[in-house]
């Protein structure tokens, strides 16, 4: 389904919304790790970076530079998927990040890169938080059922004992 709004088609699913980002951010932590997978996911991941922030041709990374930074990604950022490479530039993009400056100037580098995910490793920590499930609250019934079958257990436990107590009276 695509939803229109005068700018061309955008998928719903990119549309910013905070529950979708914590839904994105959620799916992205599905996929497998970079460590994991050959370096193909990974080149598509940076390829989609270097387009959103507005690479030219002529500007993109030889491939001298290109192992090194894909190298240096996987030496320092192997724990994460290539989807959160993607969903990490989308928010740089959109003024998610706390980013001092999401230009790149045309040079698409190691320290460039470490600079928008180290940004998105602190709002993943965050929004991590939102993922986690909240404790249940015990409603008073099923408190005083716990009570009461501690009770029985201690009870069970005090029987066991060779000399018994008796209450003074």
């Amino acid at each position: 389904m695509k939803v229109s709004i005068g700018l061309g088609p955008v998928m719903p699913e990119l549309m910013h919304s905070p529950s979708g980002e914590v839904a994105k951010f959620q799916q992205a932590l599905q996929t497998q790790r970079i460590a994991q997978l050959d370096i193909e996911p990974l080149k598509q991941a940076l390829r989609y970076a270097m387009v959103l922030v507005g690479i030219k041709a002529h500007n993109v990374p030889n491939d001298r530079e290109k192992a090194v930074l894909i190298q240096f990604i996987q030496k320092n950022y192997g724990g994460h998927t290539p989807d959160e490479i993607r969903l990490a530039f989308d928010l740089a993009v959109s003024g998610e990040l706390d980013v001092e400056d999401v230009k790149c100037y045309e040079n698409f580098s190691p320290l460039y890169f470490a600079s928008i995910m180290n940004a998105y490793r602190i709002w993943a920590r965050h929004k991590h938080k939102e993922l986690k499930p909240k404790p249940k609250e015990l409603t008073a019934d099923e408190k005083l059922n716990i009570e009461l079958e501690y009770a029985a257990y201690l009870q069970k436990q005090v029987d066991k004992w060779p000399t018994k107590i008796h209450p003074s009276k």
